[in-house]
């Protein structure tokens, strides 16, 4: 508790200490890393989670361990909420005209994915296999 900042007026309890990338509160026990709000849900509801169970914030602030803010879901109940709420952005497909390394979709250099649909760059499958066989080449050369 000495980590979590109770600030008045505000119902979060704010996770003081470190911050994983996503700014997840995130604590070391026994030389493994632990979110700080499973932590906070696990202590408050007497149980340990399984890995398939996540503790999602109703609060929408990653650094809130306040169990009266997290409660259990699946990764489909927490993108539900989060697209309930209009917090993920997802631009869509279509407006796309370039791939993230900036190569034309065009019908010659793009591949559409059987399974799922979606548009992937020839240019950049084709760089990154390249890339791969180098490096892999590299390893058994030394």
């Amino acid at each position: 508790m000495e980590k979590v900042a109770f600030i008045p007026f505000h119902e979060c309890w704010e996770w003081t200490a470190s911050l994983d990338g996503r700014g997840y509160g995130q604590i070391n026990i026994n030389k493994k890393m632990h979110r700080a709000h499973r932590l906070s849900w696990q202590i408050a509801n007497g149980r340990e989670l399984t890995k398939n169970e996540l503790v999602c914030h109703s609060c929408d602030n990653p650094t809130c361990v306040n169990p009266k803010h997290l409660w259990i879901g699946t990764q489909k109940d927490n993108m539900s909420d989060c697209a309930r709420k209009n917090r993920v952005y997802r631009p869509k497909p279509y407006l796309t005209t370039h791939c993230k390394r900036g190569h034309l979709f065009d019908e010659k250099s793009t591949y559409i994915a059987p399974k799922k649909g979606d548009r992937r760059c020839r240019i950049c499958a084709v760089r990154h296999q390249r890339d791969y066989r180098r490096a892999k080449g590299a390893l058994f050369l030394k």
